[in-house]
């Protein structure tokens, strides 16, 4: 599994850091970031040339570090930035598909579903949310059960909002 270090700015290590992105500081804003004592944070991004599979891998080996330790796991990105002919990408009907296509897949509980996505839809498109939503899957192992919360298009990007909980074993 190709994984790489990142390493930002100075020789010294306090200078060394890699400036977060939108999708890493809104959650963390909203998921108590600020909070005394500091909570160990690890951000993991996808490469976007690598294929779906290696993506789903990624995320099984997520899984596997994380072992029995409780986390919770964030898969953040917008998805289509195609919504608005005055947005920055201009419009592109893909982008309602695409956004139609993965609030259908995480309603029903069918992440691996995301492997069926064609890369043109994703492109045209312009989605974000497409290699997050693969090492999801790949962290949930089908070992959780996905609720469905929201979905938004407040301007040229959509906003999907689900949780997914651990699957309760069946009673006997």
């Amino acid at each position: 599994m190709p994984v790489v270090g990142v390493s930002f700015g100075g020789n010294e290590t306090a200078e060394a850091v890699a400036p977060l992105d939108w999708g890493c500081s809104i959650p963390l804003w909203f998921m108590g970031g600020r909070s005394e004592p500091p909570v160990p944070i690890v951000v993991v991004s996808p490469a976007r040339d690598l294929p779906p599979v290696e993506h789903v891998r990624a995320g099984r080996g997520l899984a596997d570090a994380i072992g029995a330790r409780r986390v919770a796991v964030i898969a953040s990105a917008d998805h289509g930035h195609a919504h608005d002919p005055a947005g920055p990408y201009g419009f592109d009907p893909a982008a309602a598909v695409y956004d139609a296509l993965v609030t259908e897949l995480v309603r029903a509980d069918q992440l691996a579903g995301l492997l069926q996505i064609s890369p043109q839809l994703v492109e045209s498109a312009k989605a974000d949310s497409f290699w997050q939503m693969l090492m999801l899957h790949g962290a949930l192992r089908d070992g959780f059960d996905g609720e469905f919360l929201s979905y938004e298009c407040p301007t040229y990007f959509g906003l999907l909002c689900a949780s997914f909980s651990p699957r309760r074993a069946a009673a006997s």
